[in-house]
């Protein structure tokens, strides 16, 4: 569905032994208009107007559409992608919803000019990149809840922590964490004020030993993490699970860490 749909002309201009794709995606023409749709062909999967939000949205933070870009209407984009027109509208509602589109009436919807804001972090996920690479100074961690007697299943004695993640004033990221309480009491005030595995890492005394395990996963976001993300109901999020366990198989740390999809990126070497 959609993209055979996608309007173009394929016969050539005098000279040119190229097609010519006269069909105009965002107000976006020729080769890069027959890029998109061919990225979008790639990506479809699951919910459209998610796909298309995030194609929308890649052309914004990456500044191929600059602050002040003017879409096409939203009847000429459903045309172009060949979806409904419901479809485009949510797609547009959920970028002007995470403040990167702008609507004006009987004018347009353009991008905001503040969009670029958003630049992403680039994550580290390797034991030897901690600390996050984050700034201290451009961090800002809200404790959201703690219970000292928390349990691990089956695993003893253990303290949890629930706190919400911001870079200025813009959160990024929800984490959800369970450390062993022999480990929380080598520094109770630092591992409730600070990132827990840079001093987990300093302090424990073997931790170079522990077995570290780490998944990924795409997902999307549920009434919670959109409520403290503040982000439109589903969009994409990343959730990535660690845990830090002895040799002997004790559970040390368990960890869950949500990122809203449009501020993170992942790098890794293959």
């Amino acid at each position: 569905m959609g993209v055979d749909r996608l309007k173009g002309r394929t016969s050539n201009p005098p000279g040119n032994s190229r097609p010519c794709w006269s069909a105009g995606v965002g107000g976006v023409r020729g080769r890069e208009a027959q890029g998109m749709a061919m990225d979008f062909e790639l990506r479809t999967k699951g919910k459209l107007y998610l796909e298309i939000a995030e194609l929308f949205r890649q052309k914004i933070l990456s500044g191929a559409w600059p602050a002040g870009h003017k879409l096409g209407s939203l009847q000429s984009l459903a045309t172009d992608f060949g979806v409904s027109l419901i479809t485009i509208r949510q797609a547009v509602a959920d970028l002007r919803g995470e403040g990167l589109l702008v609507s004006r009436h009987g004018v347009g919807t353009f991008v905001a000019e503040d969009a670029r804001r958003r630049e992403r972090l680039n994550l580290q996920v390797d034991w030897q990149s901690m600390p996050s690479p984050i700034d201290q100074s451009d961090r800002d961690a809200r404790l959201l809840d703690f219970d000292a007697a928390a349990q691990f299943p089956g695993q003893g004695d253990c303290v949890w922590m629930k706190r919400l993640h911001s870079r200025g004033d813009m959160p990024y990221a929800i984490v959800d964490i369970r450390l062993a309480r022999r480990v929380f009491d080598l520094d109770p005030d630092g591992f409730r004020d600070r990132m827990v595995l840079p001093l987990l890492r300093r302090l424990y005394p073997e931790a170079e030993s522990l077995v570290r395990q780490q998944t990924l996963t795409l997902d999307s976001a549920d009434q919670e993490v959109s409520r403290l993300l503040g982000i439109p109901l589903n969009a994409p999020v990343g959730c990535l699970e660690r845990t830090l366990t002895t040799p002997g198989g004790d559970l040390l740390y368990s960890g869950l860490v949500t990122y809203r999809g449009d501020m993170v990126r992942l790098e890794m070497s293959f």
